[in-house]
């Protein structure tokens, strides 16, 4: 029993909130301090990842996640994140447009990830009950092959507005936009998804948050450039540009100037990863220009 109530009691003792991202995908409203810069690097392995554009399934190990940030001004950043090595364990191979196009043999394959480029921009501090509120804008430059079974050779573009409040020591935060996902079946045309994600921090003592989010893209807005039949659109929708429903929940714990995460992650939809761990280290310093 003692074990058992030390677990609630360890919830209840009282924590200053630290301010970190990582692993969280949901963005909060606060920015990383003007002359500072935010670096994160991270790990994941994740169970059963479907490509469903190059036919491929299996466990897929994400090496060298690199997020970084500057503080730009009080109420802005800026931000590039990427991928050293993407590592794909296949288990399943299947029917797929692209399967003709990858150029590897055996039961693996690897590739570099994709680089995002992005800004974030907070323009309403958290006031007299309401919500800090921002802008979030992100690009996706394909840097994976198709080749490979990976990637999706097409530039994507991310915006969402970014809300954020707190609840005593609770902070909550909302994202809310659009994902202009480029269509890798069809050069002329687009997927438009609608985004969003509710994220929490709660710091359960000084040197640790909890810390989860509920995110993901929905919706079949698929626009061209041609005329296509419907029959032909239906079928082709969402290769490459899937729905997501996502998990994350974790721990965030201050070690001295470092940032150590532990979480975990489940997919809720057929085409996401059905489950996976995540850990990191984040640190925030001063720019060196």
């Amino acid at each position: 029993m003692k074990r058992i109530a030390f677990l609630p009691a360890l919830v209840l003792l009282s924590g200053s909130m630290f301010a970190q991202q990582r692993p969280l995908i949901t963005e909060p409203a606060s920015t990383v301090p003007e002359g500072m810069t935010r670096f994160g690097l991270g790990f994941e392995y994740l169970q059963d990842a479907t490509f469903r554009l190059s036919g491929l399934k299996g466990n897929l190990t994400r090496a060298g996640i690199c997020d970084l940030r500057f503080g730009v001004g009080p109420r802005a950043e800026l931000r590039m994140a990427w991928t050293m090595q993407d590592f794909l364990g296949i288990s399943e191979r299947f029917p797929a447009p692209h399967t003709e196009r990858l150029a590897f043999s055996g039961n693996s394959t690897s590739d570099y990830g994709d680089l995002f480029v992005g800004s974030k921009v907070r323009f309403l501090d958290e006031k007299n009950g309401w919500p800090a509120m921002g802008l979030n804008f992100a690009a996706q430059i394909p840097i994976a092959s198709n080749e490979t079974g990976i990637g999706n050779d097409v530039t994507n573009i991310f915006s969402a507005l970014v809300l954020e409040r707190h609840f005593g020591r609770l902070k909550g935060f909302i994202n809310m936009g659009l994902a202009l996902l480029g269509d890798p079946l069809d050069a002329a045309a687009q997927d438009d998804l609608v985004l969003y994600g509710i994220g929490m921090a709660y710091p359960v003592t000084s040197k640790i948050n909890l810390v989860g989010d509920f995110y993901g893209r929905a919706g079949s807005g698929r626009h061209t450039g041609i005329p296509v039949s419907p029959d032909i659109i239906a079928s082709r929708s969402g290769i490459g540009t899937e729905q997501q429903k996502r998990l994350r929940v974790a721990l965030q714990i201050r070690l001295g100037g470092l940032y150590l995460d532990l979480g975990a992650f489940a997919g809720l939809r057929d085409t996401d990863p059905s489950s996976g761990v995540v850990f990191g280290l984040s640190k925030e310093f001063k720019s060196p220009f």
